[in-house]
Parts: C-alpha cells; structure tokens; sequence
C-alpha cells in the first residue's frame, strides 16, 4: 500500500519498487513481521554483513540486522539492476551508508534508520535525502535528555510545553536533527546542537539554523509522521534537499 505527500511516496510494505523516480521514496515497516514481504536472506548480504550480524549476541537483533539489511540491498538493486548482493555500499567516516561505486547512478541517495523494530529507508534521485525514527516512550525524562543535548532555546521551547505535548515535540526535534546530520553525512557525533530546529504555531517543525557548510542550501523540505508499527509507536522525519538554490538554511 502507497500513500503520497508532495515530493514523498510512503510504502507500507518493504517489498514495494519504485515506480516514480521524480519523487522521493520512505519505506517503513516492522522487521519482526515475517509478513512484511522480506525474508531473512543472508545470501543478499556481504561477507562483512554476515560478519556483523553473527556478531551480534540476541538472535532477534540478528533477524532484525539481517531484514534490514536485505531491505536495503533488493530496493537499491532494483533501482541500480544489481542483484541485491552486487550493491557496492559502503560506510562513511560518520557511520552513515553510502553507495561507494555510483556506475553512472551519482545521482542517487538513500538513508536508513531503525528504532528497535521499526524501520525506514528514504532513497531520493537528484537530492540529498535524511530519514530517521525513533520509537516514542512516554517513561523517558525528555527534559533532562534535552537539556544535554539541545540548545538552550530548543530546551525552553520544551519545558513550556505540557507534559504529553512535550514528549511529542522532543521526538519531533530529534528525529528532525538525526535525519538532517544524515542528508548532511554526518553522524549524531557531530552534535544535536550544531543544528537549530524550532516549532510554529501549528507545532509544525523546521529547521532554523545549521552549521555544516555542506548544509549550505537554500531549503530543505522536512516531513514528519506517525507510525504505528508492530505494536509500537513511533515518530519520523525525512528531510530532502532543494538543489541548486541558494546560500543558507534558514527559515
């Protein structure tokens, strides 16, 4: 099942292709569903990838790792005309997945997260693309987290809240930071605070400030959701680049 917000089409089934290439795609669904449309395929994966996954200790992380990643590498092939083993990913020096051999297809991006269960793929043509999500949990101190990583006026935007409003617009604001370090290729090393969002009077989230230069253009898109997902609920946000259109992110 399809849905579609301006520049973004949702597929709620990972096993979706891609069918419009003028617009960016999200992926999202629960890697512990064995309905999802994804098998457990260690045969799509690199060596290193079967590496990592055996590494891991809990057999549901490994299942988890190893959807994933199948989910990553039969979309990009699809798109690429690989077989999903033959996707030359790589790891950049901020963590984050990168196609290393573009073969002529330099114009494609995709970024991935997953909150326990709950996954997201973005992949976008001709634009930087970030995605992130995360699970909301309403047992969290989302005050005291902010206040060591947000900027102070973020934390007082915050603390003026109510409590269930609050917990909402935390996991807003940080989805929104995590997926913009991702379009950027940076890492959440680099700091939640070198990145500045704030909320209108509609609660709608955007960001004000960057201090990347690769950050350096003049809009980027935000969209925000909630997913229900395996049982869970969650928050997302995917932030897709305007090319060629100017010197700031500011809004």
């Amino acid at each position: 099942m399809m849905s579609e917000v301006n520049r973004i089409i949702f597929h709620e089934r990972l096993d979706e292709p891609v069918r419009d290439r003028g617009r960016a795609h999200v992926w999202v669904g629960d890697l512990d569903d064995e309905g999802c449309g994804v098998d457990l395929n260690r045969s799509a994966l690199s060596a290193d990838e079967i590496k990592r996954a055996d590494s891991l200790r809990l057999l549901l992380h490994q299942a988890r790792f190893i959807r994933s990643r199948t989910v990553v590498r039969q979309t990009l092939g699809a798109i690429l005309k690989v077989g999903p083993r033959e996707v030359p990913l790589a790891t950049s020096v901020g963590g984050q997945p990168f196609i290393g051999s573009t073969n002529g297809f330099e114009a494609l991006h995709f970024s991935l997260s997953h909150s326990e269960n709950v996954f997201a793929l973005g992949v976008a043509f001709d634009s930087k693309v970030g995605v992130d999500v995360e699970i909301v949990r309403s047992d969290v101190d989302v005050l005291a987290v902010a206040e060591g990583h947000f900027l102070p006026t973020e934390f007082a935007q915050l603390k003026a809240l109510p409590g269930e409003d609050r917990i909402r617009a935390f996991y807003k604001y940080w989805t929104a930071k995590e997926a913009f370090l991702k379009a950027v290729g940076e890492g959440i090393s680099s700091g939640l605070t070198q990145i500045e969002v704030a909320s209108n009077t509609n609660g709608e989230v955007f960001i004000r400030e960057a201090k990347f230069p690769a950050a350096k253009v003049c809009a980027w898109q935000l969209f925000q959701r909630d997913l229900h997902i395996g049982g869970a609920f969650a928050a997302l946000t995917i932030i897709i680049a305007e090319p060629n259109c100017g010197p700031a992110v500011r809004r």
